[in-house]
């Protein structure tokens, strides 16, 4: 996870090309597979344009509540319409508190309404009692003035400030909740927000359908409590999503107990309470700061009267080939693959000391040969690209100044030229035999990582 997101084309994917359990799966049949979208609501995408996808992905994202009509060209040539409703959210029957605006789009919407960092939205629109993921659904595809009250500053110095946010024609090519640092960022209106794992309100039912709107009873969740963890009770059996190896580290983080992190973060958690199937239990740990009381509850997974922005397809990424078109040319792009493989090496290189790698990152043999099986699966050209990384890398870990590799020989070389005599034998023994050690050593790290990580 290197908070980069990979850029998709409105193109369904060849296996699997839809969630399981999701509108996608039931809109979409055997014969869409790798099928590309090439019209939305009677616009055509332009597939000469730098980036064909970005209008349709904006529309998706910016219209959760709307049935969009899908134009298909299969891969048989074939045209086909489909219409894709509203994918129909699910919960535990709580709403999220919302954090304060913790960024800006500079000169955006929010900006200019005198928006500032800090603020917390207390109301908008018509919305009195405003929840995290309710305002990210309402707001994605605003187009008229949205009239926000915040708070700004804390206890005696506090103030109610009340804004007008015209909204900006901003493409919402990503969905609002969609952050690994776990912001949701609205880009009409030009702000984003952290959503709290606090209860803002209780909408459904917990404890076996015996959880209200709670008043005084202290065993029960309440408005105000703290989620801290929560961990999967009920079997999740029938429910064929959860097989797919896609899912399986955050369903195993379920089991073992999801702890709220900068890293395990709320979005992720909601998002992922939509691959269970109704009717799952979840045990919930919750504080009351008021008490500072330890709350455990079991919440219900159900339906909401909310829709995802997911839909359940899956696209496929961007990806550009270079070819070369002329032997000029071929050796041109050589040089500078050859060029951008050995840089790989060198910063790698330069990220290991300094803690930036890790040594259960790095590979051996085993390693190696998996790789290239993979390489090799894809064709010629990626296995030689693969090829080429391998080279580079084997040369300039060669020409390392360690004793006992080429680099270490000619560091001794080097002292003989300059000093006019050779470098004293003990000592050059023992720096080999270190140098012997030291791989020797590393050896056995990189052997080691290659077992467990296949065991």
């Amino acid at each position: 996870m290197i908070g980069i997101a990979i850029p998709n084309v409105p193109t369904l994917a060849a296996s699997p090309f839809t969630l399981l359990g999701t509108i996608a799966s039931q809109t979409f049949t055997e014969q869409d597979a790798g099928a590309s979208i090439i019209a939305f609501d009677g616009t055509t995408i332009n597939q000469q344009a730098i980036v064909p996808g970005a209008p349709f992905f904006d529309y998706l994202y910016s219209n959760p509540n709307k049935t969009i009509q899908l134009t298909l060209r299969r891969t048989d040539g074939s045209e086909q319409s489909v219409e894709l409703p509203p994918q129909p959210s699910k919960s535990l029957g709580v709403r999220f508190a919302i954090g304060p605006i913790i960024a800006l789009v500079e000169n955006g919407p929010a900006a200019k309404a005198g928006m500032q960092v800090g603020d917390i939205i207390q109301s908008y629109a018509e919305v009195s009692e405003p929840d995290a993921y309710g305002m990210a659904t309402d707001l994605v595809g605003a187009k008229e003035i949205v009239k926000v009250t915040v708070k700004r500053g804390e206890g005696d110095d506090a103030q109610i400030v009340e804004l007008a946010i015209t909204p900006a024609a901003s493409p919402q090519t990503l969905p609002p909740n969609q952050s690994i640092a776990g912001e949701i960022a609205i880009n009409a209106v030009g702000f984003a927000y952290q959503p709290l794992p606090i209860i803002s309100k209780l909408i459904g039912s917990t404890d076996s359908g015996e959880n209200t709107e709670a008043g005084e009873n202290e065993t029960l969740l309440q408005a105000g409590d703290e989620i801290n963890e929560i961990q999967l009770v009920s079997s999740l059996t029938g429910n064929e999503t959860l097989n797919d190896e896609r899912f399986k580290l955050i369903m195993d983080q379920l089991r073992e107990g999801w702890e709220i992190t900068p890293i395990a973060t709320l979005n992720t958690l909601v998002e992922t309470i939509q691959l269970l199937p109704e009717g799952t239990q979840l045990k919930v740990i919750a504080s009351r700061p008021a008490t500072n009381k330890v709350i455990e509850s079991t919440l219900v997974v159900s339906s909401d009267n909310r829709n995802q922005f997911e839909r359940g397809i899956a696209f496929t990424p961007t990806e550009s080939i270079q070819q070369a078109t002329s032997i000029g040319s071929a050796l041109t792009l050589g040089v500078k693959e050859g060029y951008r493989r050995f840089n790989d090496v060198i910063r790698f290189l330069r990220m290991l000391p300094r803690g930036k790698i890790k040594l259960r990152h790095v590979g051996g043999p085993l390693e190696i040969v998996n790789i290239a099986k993979n390489e090799a699966e894809k064709g010629i050209s990626p296995q030689l690209m693969f090829l080429t990384m391998l080279s580079m890398n084997l040369a300039i870990l060669n020409f390392l100044p360690i004793p006992a590799l080429d680099g270490g020989h000619m560091v001794f070389l080097i002292y003989e030229l300059v000093a006019g005599k050779r470098a004293n034998e003990q000592l050059e023994f023992r720096l080999t035999l270190a140098g012997v050690l030291a791989l020797l050593l590393l050896m056995v790290v990189v052997f080691a990582n290659d077992i467990l990580r296949h065991l």
